[in-house]
């Protein structure tokens, strides 16, 4: 008889610097409860169908000592539920979906241009193709014109508790979407044309690809570009049981920072690093709300790819944002955040934007005073 679990945690779900670190203190507790039932093989806790068969729910700290108890609840996403959505004529209207298994049909139609690079973008946690961030992202790359638009839809996959929910489902999906790049690459896909971009889980999701992909091919394939934009911090730093994104997981990995310690991670991560306005405070012009500042990344993103200039957001490498503001880093030694960064530089940079559109300072963003 198959035995469907549900933990219950009692936590207060904020992401503020101290209340993340006694979440994650708590998550091992449960974590060490759930292994005890399935062992360290997460595998047990999916059905043959390949369906999630167990949840975990949060309430208020308050309510409960923090201990693990039972519940009747459970919750059922098939993994197949992840499209990927192709969008053709430079219109976010126009598209088609396709299952991963059939990712491969893509390359079969009219409208894709094996000439020019592919974009895959993969969105974040409770996110969906209606979300803000999809939509001014694609269509900033329409506006661009000089990339195939493939957009990973696993927004049912995406919703539910974080721990319980979210995260492993980006980690079981990780596979099936290796697989599905793979046969891409296999019928034609350029895999050094091929640029990956996530936002908050999504970027881990997108390190969790890359390394999936080197696995599955046996090393002999490697994605050439990730983009990770504020990538998840709950739950990946420091990495316990999920890994999380590295510069080994694509031959270039770039990283924006702008919600740092809060919903981003607080620590480089890439082969390069962006720290926007130090990267871990508020963005300038947000206001108390972390998501503004989450979100800023994907915004600085598309602003960059909109553009189609390149070469908007000059940073320079420093030690630390107290050193860049105090003027102590090598000025002349400057690269971009964004699309156009060059893919042989390494280390952290930082910079200034503007409050609000458009973000960009130009040179002005590395003249801190």
């Amino acid at each position: 008889m198959k035995i469907f679990l549900i933990l219950v945690l009692f936590i207060n779900f904020s992401f503020s610097q101290r209340q993340v670190y006694e979440s994650l203190n708590v998550h091992k507790e449960l974590l060490s409860a759930f292994e005890n039932v399935i062992g360290n093989d997460y595998s047990n806790a999916i059905g043959s169908d390949n369906k999630t068969i167990f949840d975990i729910e949060y309430g208020p700290r308050d309510s409960g000592d923090g201990k693990v108890s039972a519940n009747s609840r459970s919750i059922f996403v098939s993994i197949n539920s992840a499209k990927l959505v192709y969008f053709y004529g430079n219109s976010f209207s126009k598209n088609r979906r396709y299952d991963l298994t059939r990712a491969s049909e893509i390359l079969k139609q009219d409208e894709f241009d094996n000439e020019k690079p592919t974009l895959l973008y993969i969105h974040g946690y409770t996110e969906s193709l209606e979300s803000e961030s999809i939509r001014v992202v694609s269509d900033a790359y329409f506006k661009r014109n000089d990339h195939n638009v493939i957009i990973l839809d696993w927004s049912k996959l995406a919703q539910g508790t974080y721990f319980a929910s979210a995260v492993p489902n980006a980690f079981r999906l990780a596979g099936p979407l290796a697989e599905a790049v793979l046969d891409l690459i296999q019928d034609g896909l350029d895999i050094e044309r091929l640029h990956v971009v996530g936002h908050s889980l999504g970027g881990q999701l997108a390190g969790a690809l890359g390394r999936n992909i080197k696995e599955k091919s046996y090393q002999t394939k490697k994605l050439f570009r990730i983009s990770a934009l504020d990538p998840a911090f709950p739950g990946f730093y420091p990495s316990t049981v999920y890994k999380a994104l590295n510069k080994f997981d694509a031959k270039f990995v770039d990283v924006i920072h702008t919600n740092g310690m809060e919903m981003g991670a607080p620590v480089s991560t890439g082969s390069v690093d962006f720290w926007p306005n130090s990267g871990k405070n508020l963005q300038p012009g947000c206001g108390l709300g972390i998501r503004c500042s989450h979100h800023r990344s994907w915004r600085f993103w598309a602003e960059t790819v909109e553009s189609n200039k390149g070469k908007i957001f000059p940073a320079v490498k420093c030690a630390s944002w107290s050193d860049f503001k105090a003027r102590k880093c090598d000025f002349d030694e400057v690269t971009y955040m964004g699309i156009d960064c060059p893919t042989n530089v390494f280390g952290d940079y930082y910079l200034e934007t503007n409050a609000d559109t458009p973000y960009a300072k130009g040179l002005n963003g590395v003249k801190y005073y």
